[in-house]
Order: structure tokens, then sequence, then C-alpha cells
């Protein structure tokens, strides 16, 4: 099981624009357990090591103006936090890739501020559960 003995289902996210949007959803990290076996500790654990980067090419991309390549960067983000409960992220980016297409500048700062911010915790979060009795067969 992914979830943490000693934690809620949901965390709330820190500094999140919507309170009831948890950090993690461990129910759905659960249910992606029962259905794929102990191939989603190494998914987790792949998304939080390469969150930094993946924010990386988003900062990036967003430098670069609000195009494609923003638009694609954030939508590949929330895409992928979605996929392991990381819903603040999701949000986050989904925040972000709207901005971005919309070309709504001071909103699409925010958001990538919002994403960073998240960074961290999202990771760590991740990454502790996996220690912390989260997993089925922790080692």
């Amino acid at each position: 099981m992914m979830e943490p003995a000693a934690r809620p289902n949901a965390l709330p996210a820190a500094g999140a624009d919507d309170p009831a949007v948890p950090l993690v959803d461990w129910a759905h990290l659960q249910a992606m357990e029962t259905l794929l076996g102990q191939e989603v500790r190494a998914l987790v654990q792949e998304y939080a090591r390469g969150l930094a980067a993946e924010i990386t090419q988003l900062k990036q991309a967003c430098q670069q103006g609000l195009g494609n390549q923003a638009v694609r960067a954030a939508h590949t983000l929330k895409g992928s936090s979605r996929s392991v409960g990381a819903l603040a992220m999701a949000a986050a980016a989904a925040q972000l890739e709207h901005a971005a297409r919309a070309g709504a500048t001071d909103e699409a700062q925010r958001a990538l501020a919002r994403v960073e911010a998240l960074a961290q915790p999202t990771a760590a979060a991740l990454l502790n559960s996996d220690r912390s009795a989260g997993c089925a067969s922790t080692p």
C-alpha cells in the first residue's frame, strides 16, 4: 500500500489556491498499486526524483514565451502529476497550461511560482511515503 499508516487519506496542499486540493491522493496510489503491483513504487520514485528537472524545463519554456513549448511542458507536468496522484501539482500545472494558452503572463507567473513552491513538498511526500510503510512490501 502506498498510504503511510500515520497519514490521512489526503494531505492538504501547502500554499495551494484551493486548500481542498490534496498534495497527494493516497487512495489513488493504493488503487494503482492494486492494479499494477510493485511497479507503482518505481513510477512514483521516478516522478519524484525527476520533478526538479521537469520544472526546470517548464521554467525555460516559459522564459522563452508563453507559446506552444510552454503549453506542452505544463501539459506534460499536469499529466505526470495526475498519474501519481500529485493533485496539487497537477492543478498548478493545469493553471499554468491555461494561462500559457491564453497568453496571460501575470497568471502564468503566479502559477509557475505555485508549481515551484509545490515541488519539494510533493517530491518529499511521495518519497517518504515509499520509505515509511508506504508500499505493500517496503524493504
